[in-house]
């Protein structure tokens, strides 16, 4: 039995976040975030086994980085503390009228140093699923080799399942760079999330969803989920040859986007870790979506299983 539900490879960042302006913020709450970590939050706290693959830098929040990771199950075997090396930092605001601020200070992170050395092929092994993204193989030449070369571990060892985002708005990088990365992995990879029409557009330009999905199935992906702008989706699934619709779920007033899909992304593959169906697991990740929405911070607003699970299982 897998000792793992999701593994991920990536970087985190200590967040700052406030509800005002970032020019006029006199006060700003800290935290943390980041793709992959908060894929991993999302399931750890609906009751996956999680594990992280990442470097953090010795700085004064190396210990709050690591201890936050703990509180949630996160097992840290692969994690390794760099001398000499800071962590990155972003600051992130939305407020009133539909107002956000968003800043990166990531240059030359601890996380950017992640290498193949960070590998191991048993510990890949025990994990259902490895999630992966553009963000990681974006921050550096050594982390998308390193990218590359987990996907292809556990792809040809047939150990587990490879799951991807693109995450194309991060910025890193251009639109062509971003796609000649994806096609590396892209043999690799399981269960895809992209943002419909945003991403699938730049990954194929087929505008009909059940088109793309067919397309992807026939690139190998088993399961292939088109996040909406409404925050509903559309999932795929090869085997059966199932495609259909999950509506959002509604839990009050939009407040905060940050690190919402991903959130989606760790119910998601918690779900199907758990046997749930895709409609299932499409459900649980639009119910912590919607219930995400609501709060501030990526993590911050993270919800809880007894939260999730109460209206899960209500519906």
């Amino acid at each position: 039995m897998p000792e793992f539900d999701v593994v991920s490879i990536g970087e985190c960042m200590v967040e700052f976040y406030s509800d005002r302006p970032l020019s006029d913020s006199e006060k700003l709450n800290k935290s943390y975030g980041g793709d992959t970590i908060s894929v991993l939050v999302a399931a750890s706290r609906l009751g996956s086994r999680t594990g992280y693959i990442t470097r953090v830098g010795e700085d004064p929040f190396a210990s709050y980085l690591l201890q936050s990771w703990l509180n949630e199950m996160i097992d840290l075997s692969l994690v390794r503390v760099i001398p000499a090396r800071k962590n990155g930092i972003y600051f992130v605001s939305t407020f009133e009228g539909g107002g956000y601020d968003l800043s990166y200070y990531r240059e030359g992170s601890a996380a950017s140093t992640i290498s193949v050395d960070d590998l191991e092929t048993k510990y890949l092994a025990a994990a259902r699923y490895l999630h992966a993204s553009g963000v990681s193989q974006a921050i550096s030449k050594s982390c998308r080799r390193a990218v590359y070369e987990a996907c292809r571990l556990v792809k040809e060892n047939r150990t587990g399942l490879v799951s991807y985002d693109p995450h194309l708005e991060s910025d890193l990088w251009s639109a062509e760079e971003a796609k000649v990365a994806f096609h590396e992995v892209l043999p690799y990879m399981d269960v895809l999330f992209i943002e419909h029409p945003f991403e699938s557009k730049w990954l194929n330009d087929i505008a009909d969803p059940e088109e793309l999905i067919r397309a992807l199935w026939q690139q190998g992906i088993r399961v292939v989920v088109l996040k909406l702008e409404d925050n509903s989706c559309i999932v795929g699934e090869r085997h059966s040859g199932i495609i259909g619709v999950v509506e959002a779920f509604r839990a009050g007033k939009v407040v905060d986007k940050t690190g919402a899909g991903d959130a989606f992304c760790g119910a998601f593959l918690h779900g199907l870790a758990r046997g749930f169906d895709i409609f299932q697991a499409a459900r649980l990740g639009n119910i912590v979506t919607g219930l995400k929405l609501t709060g501030r911070g990526a993590i911050a607003s993270m919800p809880t299983h007894d939260e999730v699970y109460r209206l899960f299982e209500a519906a």
